[in-house]
């Protein structure tokens, strides 16, 4: 009974620890073009329209199926605000931190599931994908029971989890279909290790996962395919030359590497806001070695799950042959993988017995959590001052909301006025390029 108090609390801690800068300072939430079409797509049945079958276009110019409409529906069912939807989004990652801490332990023990939820809680990019309307704040739910399920398969031999692992799958890459990279890899990775496949219970799943995907399939069949040319003109879409950091996003994405992108011009602003936490960033890049590290590690501890060194391998690797764009969201898949294995990488070297390896890996790990915390706050200061961030960020909602309220406040009496308010955040150009299928 105690036991199972002490996981609860545990549980408790690492979910509020991740609560702390995803469900706080949501009028800096990030609310433009996209996370604007995303809710007004979902939001639709509340108007008393119908769901579209189909999605916003994604970065490869394909029309995306419409499982972030269904995802969504039930947020917009409680409010279209977007800062509410913001919160239910934040909390329900991190719920799911807390969970993946449970899955983690089960299997690695308490301390190296703790440190690995602390890292993905705190990190940066984390944080930023996991907190506002976007289909990759919606991966890493889903990431957890596919997690459980490749455990299931791989360490404990139970077949009937090929249903929930092809089920998972599916809805990956229907919710962001670069994932079909990383579901490909991770299926022929179980198959060369395990040798075979349940072919009765990975139908069952498969047949379930494309269960959400019926009305997309019936609206392209109705009219002619007109995905079809999308899909032929995308390999168009993908980098002319081979990129080499490509190899480092799985590195950059467990802290704050790259976020040049996020800010922009305002780097220059932070750095000289804030020159000690500028200079003393250069600690994370210690994750750069414990990474590969915790590798090593977990290859010599866990060899029936090498799979999971694997993956983070070999993403990057594909990414480069098949000449992917670096984007950076391409590698959320991978942060609960980098994070156990830097959770693998500082529970070796804190029970270590020479006392200077156990004493100096506990004061990196106190740093890279303090400056994690710090950087954090530092980073919604730096949003609240400046408010129209010279990067991908740009304009906080709280700016946004306060130019829409002024020129639609005239409306407010009107039973439409919530349907008015939310289309006005939708780029006009969404109307002049592409609007998905209002019904079957």
């Amino acid at each position: 009974m105690m036991q199972k108090y002490k996981i609860l609390l545990s549980f408790l801690f690492v979910s509020l620890v991740a609560a702390i800068f995803r469900i706080t300072n949501l009028d800096l939430i990030e609310f433009k073009g996209d996370e604007a079409i995303n809710l007004y797509l979902a939001a639709r049945p509340v108007f008393g329209h119908s769901l579209p079958p189909g999605g916003t276009i994604s970065s490869i110019g394909i029309v995306n199926p419409p499982l972030l409409n269904y995802i969504l529906f039930p947020f917009a069912l409680i409010s279209t605000n977007p800062k509410i939807v913001s919160l239910l989004i934040g909390l329900l990652n991190s719920v799911t931190i807390g969970l993946l801490y449970l899955v983690y332990r089960h299997y690695y023990g308490f301390k190296s599931a703790l440190i690995s939820c602390i890292f993905i809680a705190l990190s940066p990019w984390a944080i930023i994908y996991s907190r506002k309307v976007w289909a990759q704040d919606f991966i890493l739910p889903l990431m957890v029971p596919l997690i459980l399920s490749v455990h299931k398969i791989v360490k404990e031999k139970k077949p009937r989890y090929w249903i929930l692992y092809a089920f998972i799958s599916l809805l990956l890459i229907q919710l962001h279909q670069p994932s079909l990279y990383f579901v490909a890899i991770v299926s022929l990775l179980i198959i060369v290790q395990q040798r075979k496949v349940s072919i009765k219970y990975s139908a069952i799943g498969i047949v379930l996962g494309l269960l959400p995907l019926i009305p997309y399939l019936i609206f392209q069949l109705g009219n002619s395919c007109p995905a079809c040319a999308s899909y032929t003109a995308a390999s168009q879409r993908f980098s002319e030359n081979y990129d080499l950091i490509l190899f480092f996003r799985p590195l950059q994405i467990m802290s704050q590497g790259g976020f040049r992108f996020i800010l922009g011009e305002d780097v220059l602003t932070m750095a000289n806001s804030y020159p000690l936490l500028f200079s003393l960033r250069r600690i994370f890049y210690f994750e750069y070695l414990l990474i590969p590290l915790g590798g090593f590690l977990f290859l010599k501890q866990f060899p029936k799950l090498k799979i999971l060194v694997w993956i983070c391998i070999l993403l990057p690797a594909i990414y480069f042959v098949s000449k992917v764009v670096p984007h950076m969201h391409y590698f959320v898949t991978l942060i609960p993988f980098l994070a156990l294995l830097l959770g693998t990488a500082f529970a070796w070297l804190i029970k270590n017995k020479h006392l200077a390896i156990k004493y100096s890996s506990i004061v990196v790990l106190v740093l890279l959590i303090s400056i994690s915390i710090w950087y954090n706050l530092v980073f919604f200061d730096l949003l609240r001052n400046k408010q129209e961030i010279k990067g991908d960020y740009g304009t906080i909602f709280a700016v946004t909301e306060k130019r829409t309220n002024q020129i639609y406040d005239k409306y407010k009496d009107l039973p439409e006025y919530e349907e008015i308010l939310l289309n006005s955040y939708v780029p006009k150009d969404f109307y002049k390029t592409f609007n998905p299928p209002q019904s079957l």
